[in-house]
């Protein structure tokens, strides 16, 4: 694979080596653009693939539900998320993530699409008590993250990505090409390690590379702020009960009382036009049907309307 050069590459008798547009190397797609979409396209193919196959076992086997869902989250979730910690994932491909397993745990659980069924994505995955993928990616990312950010300063690989001493990516130098700039994986998980500190850089450095960072503190801040964004995210009954009880914990009882009384005036507002359209609908129906039918009775008996 040649990236970013036109260099004339031999093999060790002398004959050119063969260059291609992409490789997959330890299971993922490596391309010379630096694209990841085709990579994690391919990963969804693979993903539907293993599910369909499960799919047409379980329905000549008698499995509960538990099992199929210990089966899929051991072969199709595992297989889905694999290595995709090291993706720059854009906000399209975590709403495909979601989408896909929101659509397989349907499946499992025999529940129609949300337009026939009226039942929602995050009912369904409080039914299988299963978090979004979404979330558990972006903990594994944060989680990478600062394992990064520990190594020693002499290893390669902090040095290709991080400053010296410090948790803030590195700033590539070079000429910058025409376009809008790609989204870099240092730089998005930079900004939620930093929404995860506070927003201060210094207590991202703190935590990741000064003389009280340890393993575990990390992992347990990495815990609350994903299930914080979780909540934050989610328009369960639940989750909206919370964030209803941490709005009155805020005194914020005024916005909950406009809430409350819009969404009454809306009901009655929606009510009354029922009613009306009813009556209307009532009136019409006598003007065209009962009318006519009067008319042609007096005719018949020689009864005109004035009398």
């Amino acid at each position: 694979m040649q990236i970013k050069h036109n260099a004339h590459i031999a093999g060790p008798g002398g004959q050119p080596v063969k260059c291609v547009e992409q490789a997959v190397y330890l299971g993922g797609l490596l391309r010379t653009d630096g694209s990841t979409q085709v990579s994690i396209t391919r990963r969804f193919g693979q993903a539907r693939a293993t599910f369909d196959k499960l799919v047409s076992v379980w329905r000549h086997a008698n499995i509960t539900d538990k099992r199929k869902l210990l089966v899929f989250n051991a072969c199709v979730v595992s297989a889905l998320l694999y290595s995709l910690e090291t993706i720059c994932m854009r906000k399209a491909d975590k709403a495909r993530i979601d989408a896909f397993q929101a659509k397989c745990l349907r499946q499992i659980f025999k529940i129609p699409h949300s337009i026939i069924s009226h039942v929602s994505n995050a009912t369904v995955l409080a039914k299988a008590g299963a978090t979004p993928l979404s979330s558990t990616l972006l903990s594994r990312q944060l989680h990478f993250y600062g394992r990064l950010a520990s190594l020693p300063a002499t290893r390669l690989l902090r040095q290709a990505v991080l400053q010296p001493s410090t948790a803030v990516p590195l700033e590539l130098s070079g000429k910058r090409t025409r376009g809008r700039l790609r989204l870099s994986w240092s730089s998005v998980l930079f900004a939620q390690a930093l929404k995860l500190a506070g927003g201060s850089p210094a207590t991202l450095n703190e935590m990741l590379c000064g003389a009280s960072n340890t393993p575990h503190g990390w992992r347990l801040a990495v815990y609350d702020f994903c299930n914080r964004q979780q909540v934050g995210s989610c328009f369960c009954s639940a989750c909206v009960a919370l964030r209803l009880r941490c709005c009155v914990a805020c005194f914020c009882p005024a916005v909950c009382l406009f809430v409350f009384l819009f969404v009454a005036s809306r009901s009655v507002y929606c009510r009354c036009r029922a009613r009306a359209s009813v009556s209307n609908s009532s009136v019409l129906f006598h003007d065209r049907t009962v009318m006519p039918m009067r008319r042609r009775i007096q005719t018949r008996l020689g009864v005109s309307e004035e009398r």
